[in-house]
């Protein structure tokens, strides 16, 4: 099975060390070993090529660099989707550099690339407070300004996890897996977009036909 990780990150070197340590701790099944994790440095003046070279010689994956110079996010995935392409890799999952994954992110992943009936999926994203929350601020009902996804609010609506029109949730960007084929029929990140273009492109995979979950054991951490 072939898998490209892709981080698009711009002038957050410090942070994307760490996102790196986290993939470099996880645990990788057998069939993932020969999966990429590609960072595009989106125009960064900081030290984040630096980063990514000290992280390569010893890195369990094969850990490339990109730069794209074009400003904005949806350029950034869109190269990542280029590179993928050239890597033969039949999905991309998708980080950003202010997360940490969970030891068991890649394992949980194998498990939902290996089904038939599935295009794409997310899963939680969870706060990782680096200083003390703000006491005027509602909590955990602030969820959508601190990008806060975990299953608690769908499992007391039901349980269905399903991605569909109208549900209370949707792909969010920063933990999400896409069959690399779903591009062909769908186009790519509109570069047009300058916020929500996880939710654009999400609508229009939902409007082809694609079917998505949402996987609440597919943790990543958001540091806040």
């Amino acid at each position: 099975m072939r898998l490209t990780v892709l981080i698009p990150t711009y002038n957050r070197a410090a942070l994307l060390d760490r996102l790196l340590d986290s993939l470099r701790n996880a645990a990788v099944p057998e069939m993932l070993r020969d999966a990429q994790v590609l960072v595009i440095d989106n125009n960064s003046s900081d030290e984040t090529k630096a980063v990514v070279k000290s992280h390569q010689a010893t890195f369990p994956l094969r850990l490339e660099y990109c730069f794209e110079p074009s400003q904005g996010k949806s350029f950034a995935l869109n190269t990542g989707i280029y590179h993928a392409r050239l890597a033969n890799s039949e999905w991309i999952g998708m980080i950003d550099d202010d997360e940490e994954i969970d030891r068991e992110w890649f394992t949980v992943a194998e498990s939902w690339m290996n089904r038939n009936d599935v295009d794409f999926f997310g899963g939680a994203e969870l706060p990782l407070w680096q200083l003390q929350r703000p006491k005027w601020m509602p909590y955990p009902e602030c969820r959508g300004p601190l990008a806060y996804m975990d299953e608690e609010p769908y499992l007391e609506k039901g349980g269905g996890f399903q991605y569909r029109h109208g549900a209370p949730l949707s792909l969010m960007g920063g933990n999400a897996f896409i069959r690399l084929g779903v591009f062909e029929e769908v186009g790519e990140y509109n570069t047009w977009i300058t916020d929500n273009e996880d939710s654009e492109l999400y609508e229009r995979m939902l409007a082809r036909g694609f079917h998505g979950y949402f996987v609440p054991e597919l943790k990543i951490y958001h540091v806040i």
